[in-house]
C-alpha cells in the first residue's frame, strides 16, 4: 500500500485538472456567428450591388471598354456569364484565375451569388 500511495498522490491533482465544465456560451459570449442568409438574392438588392462594389470598378468589368467585353454594372452581362457558369467558375477559382484580382469575395458573397445562379439568375 505504501507503494501506491505516491502514485494516488500524483494522479489526483493531474486528473482533477484535466476535467472542466465550461460551456461554449460562456466561453465566447464576446465571439458572434454570423450566418450568411441567402434567402433573399434578387439582382437588384443582393447581386448587383456586390458586383458592383467587386467587379464593376474602373479598369475592370464596367465602361466603354469594359475586361472580358463584359460589363456587370447592368444585368445582361451578369446574367450570360451566370448562365454559362462563367460566374461562379471564376469567383470560386474553378474555371480559371480566381476573381476579383484582390483576393476572393467573402464566402457569403459567393453563396448568394451561387444561389442567384442556381435560382435561374433572373432579374427580380
Amino acid at each position: 500500500m505504501k507503494l501506491h500511495q505516491p502514485l494516488f498522490i500524483v494522479l489526483i491533482p493531474v486528473l482533477m485538472s484535466s476535467c472542466y465544465y465550461d460551456n461554449r456560451e460562456e466561453l465566447y459570449q464576446n465571439f458572434q456567428q454570423t450566418q450568411c442568409d441567402t434567402s433573399v438574392t434578387t439582382f437588384a438588392a443582393v447581386i448587383l450591388p456586390i458586383l458592383q462594389d467587386n467587379c464593376a470598378t474602373s479598369g475592370c468589368h464596367v465602361g466603354n471598354n469594359p475586361q472580358s467585353g463584359l460589363d456587370f454594372s447592368t444585368y445582361d452581362d451578369a446574367q450570360l456569364t451566370a448562365t454559362d457558369g462563367r460566374l461562379v467558375g471564376r469567383i470560386t477559382g474553378s474555371s480559371g484565375p480566381i476573381m476579383p484580382p484582390g483576393g476572393p469575395l467573402p464566402n457569403c458573397e459567393i453563396e448568394k451569388i451561387k444561389r442567384w445562379v442556381n435560382k435561374g439568375a433572373r432579374n427580380n
